[in-house]
């Protein structure tokens, strides 16, 4: 008895920050065998030496105290694995973790370096009488041959499997530390640098691949008994909307709604990808049936919210000079009544700063009017992007101004290219940007973030 949820916490806390396992297992073979000298090339560095050791040692002593599955036991995993899928070396999946702490950027360090702290989960009643029901069975196979009012689908929607993606939570979670190569290869790397499980592979999913993805969604709508079903997917998603139309209009009547705006996506993405993706969710009546002005209103829906999309991107001012007479503002107005319908504003031509649309008095043919000829207006990569930013930046300094939005940018796109595959790219653009900040002192600011920059990339160049 440990007096409640607070005392059996309180316990593997300090069992935690003792870190002195029986057995280590994640220290063994997932973390350095010092923090402060950790070589990536030699060891994996999923955790802090002390963070592993954290999670060996509470564990380890959560199977002690439960070794059968039971509520206790399941409440104080989940508070482990929060922290396990918290303070660790990457960027979100466990395919691969930083070069050093941070990665060669220093990203993100103080949640990566912290120490793990347990907290009590948010444990919330519903009604009495209700019922709950968790299985981790094929979720077609789980919901064939029972009724429901509402089922909701969250299924994945790209090519990236779980079971290796989060292989270290599924380890942690089942506690059979399976073996795990730690040979090294002629160059004197690490062989299985990630060290992902081999039997990962048990839970394919068929969503993940291109050509079972629609067989997989038809099973599981015929699966289901419920009048309303809902799917959450992403429009960089392996299926795309139009297939699903299909395949949902055959079942039904379909509803359509969508995020409201897309962020601009940064990080280490590749130099040709596009920027804006949407999420949206499908909402089938198995009641009623879905009818062609059904089918054009969504379609109504996806391009209003493709051309709100569209403001997270960056755009060419000599095009959109060139299409709309101007590179700062566009505006469109009702015919008949003459109010804006469409506003944007841009600085320098290359952001949007202001995007208002007057949903209801847009018509189709505006709608696809400004779609059309955004699209021939933004960057095609970032090495345009790059390219516009410092040519704006340099026109902008040398007429005696300030642009901080611009010099952000600049540093931002410079930054895209210091991965071994752009290395050229990066050569031309930061030779630029050091001619730029040494004829120009007054962006002292901008230097020293060029330098950080140039750390970064000799670091993983060299890796």
């Amino acid at each position: 008895d440990f007096g409640g949820a607070k005392g059996i916490f309180d316990y593997l806390q300090r069992k935690g920050d003792e870190g002195k396992p029986e057995q280590e297992y994640i220290a063994r073979h997932y973390a350095p065998k010092r923090t402060a000298t950790a070589d990536y090339r030699r060891e994996r560095l999923f955790y802090t030496r002390e963070n592993a050791l954290f999670l060996d040692a509470v564990r380890e002593e959560i199977e002690f105290l439960f070794p059968v599955s039971c509520p206790q036991k399941n409440v104080l995993l989940a508070a482990l694995l929060y922290e396990a899928a918290t303070h660790v070396n990457t960027s979100g999946v466990f395919k691969a973790y930083h070069k050093g702490f941070g990665g060669h950027g220093g990203d993100a360090l103080k949640r990566i370096m912290s120490p793990m702290s347990l907290e009590i989960p948010a444990l919330i009643s519903g009604p009495e009488g209700t019922r709950y029901e968790v299985t981790c069975d094929d979720a077609s196979q789980a919901a064939s041959g029972k009724s429901y009012d509402l089922v909701y689908l969250d299924p994945p929607y790209n090519c990236h499997q779980y079971g290796s993606n989060y292989f270290m939570l599924n380890t942690i979670a089942l506690w059979d530390k399976p073996a795990v190569d730690n040979t090294f290869g002629m160059d004197g790397k690490l062989r299985k640098k990630a060290g992902i499980r081999e039997d990962w592979v048990k839970t394919r999913s068929p969503w993940c691949s291109r050509t079972s993805a629609a067989k997989s969604l038809c099973e599981m709508l015929d699966a289901l008994d419920s009048r309303y079903i809902m799917m959450s997917y992403n429009t960089e998603g392996i299926l795309s909307v139009e297939e699903q139309l299909d395949i949902f209009a055959s079942r039904g009547k379909i509803k359509y709604a969508a995020t409201e705006y897309t962020s601009y996506r940064g990080g280490r993405q590749s130099i040709n990808r596009k920027i804006a993706t949407t999420e949206y969710v499908l909402i089938l009546d198995t009641s009623k049936k879905t009818r062609s002005s059904d089918l054009v209103a969504i379609h109504s829906q996806q391009q209003l919210q493709l051309l709100k999309s569209m403001q997270a991107n960056r755009f060419n001012p000599d095009l959109l000079l060139a299409h709309f007479g101007s590179s700062e503002k566009i505006q469109l107005n009702h015919a008949d009544s003459g109010a804006i319908v469409f506003k944007a504003e841009f600085e320098e031509g290359y952001i949007p700063i202001s995007w208002e649309i007057a949903d209801d008095s847009l018509n189709s043919d505006q709608v696809d009017y400004l779609i059309n000829t955004l699209s021939k207006c933004i960057c095609s990569d970032q090495n345009q992007q790059f390219l516009i930013a410092i040519n704006i930046l340099e026109r902008v300094v040398q007429s005696g101004k300030r642009s901080s939005v611009i010099e952000k940018e600049a540093a931002k796109a410079l930054r895209r290219f210091t991965h071994k595959k752009y290395m050229a790219q990066y050569k031309s653009a930061v030779h630029r940007v050091v001619e730029l900040t040494t004829r120009h002192p007054e962006l002292k600011k901008m230097s020293k973030i060029v330098t950080e920059i140039q750390e970064i990339a000799a670091l993983r160049f060299a890796g």
